[in-house]
């Protein structure tokens, strides 16, 4: 797994809500900070700690479609709410 930070403002919560959300999207929604992104959001106070798809670690420049999803950070840098799935997610072929 790799993190970026770079995408501010990708999508919101107000999109992703908007989208239907399939069964098999169900379980991202559930998932929880690896150890990595919650230190990572230390150094992110009011921003994002991004998941990227791990077979994109090698790309020069991560494509938006990259994105699994993302946490909220809150102020004090630590990570707040749910997994927001990215609506625009495809994992690489």
């Amino acid at each position: 797994m790799r993190w970026m930070f770079n995408f501010k403002n990708l999508f919101t919560a107000k999109q992703v809500c908007a989208d239907i959300i399939t069964p098999e999207e169900t379980p991202l929604l559930k998932r929880r900070p690896a150890p990595g992104a919650i230190k990572e959001a230390l150094n992110h106070a009011n921003g994002w700690v991004y998941e990227i798809d791990a077979t994109f670690e090698h790309d020069v420049n991560v494509p938006p479609q990259a994105i699994k999803g993302a946490w909220k950070v809150d102020s004090s840098g630590i990570i707040e709410g749910d997994f927001i799935p990215n609506p625009n997610y495809l994992a690489k072929k």
